[in-house]
């Protein structure tokens, strides 16, 4: 019998075939701040690491993530010197004010994960 993790599973499996990353959010506690991150970045046929954002409400974090997959899916790469400028820079509309204004905490990490270990780049 196919419980709520499997139904999880199951739809961010098509999410990801659909689209070729996902965005999952996990919200705050009293001890940590929001954070959110892609999923299927790394694996083919984009080969690079997953985004990570730290400090940002979901709601504010999923569109930054989106944007940055799709200059992703387009061919960019993240340096990670400057990720959280060109992930904030690529959602500027065209008056110069950005749509999700992040507060000045907000963290954001490339991550690459080979054989089970992770090593993140700020």
């Amino acid at each position: 019998m196919a419980g709520p993790f499997d139904d999880y599973i199951r739809r961010a499996r098509e999410i990801i075939a659909q689209r070729g990353w996902m965005v999952q959010a996990v919200l705050p506690d009293d001890m940590h701040p929001p954070y959110s991150y892609t999923v299927g970045l790394s694996q083919a046929p984009f080969h690079h690491p997953e985004i990570f954002l730290v400090g940002l409400h979901p709601e504010q974090a999923g569109p930054l993530l989106n944007v940055a997959g799709n200059h992703v899916k387009g061919g960019m790469r993240f340096d990670r010197a400057t990720l959280a400028d060109q992930i904030i820079e690529a959602i500027r509309q065209p008056s110069g004010r950005s749509r999700a204004g992040p507060p000045s905490d907000t963290r954001a990490l490339a991550v690459r994960s080979s054989g089970g270990r992770s090593t993140a780049y700020n």
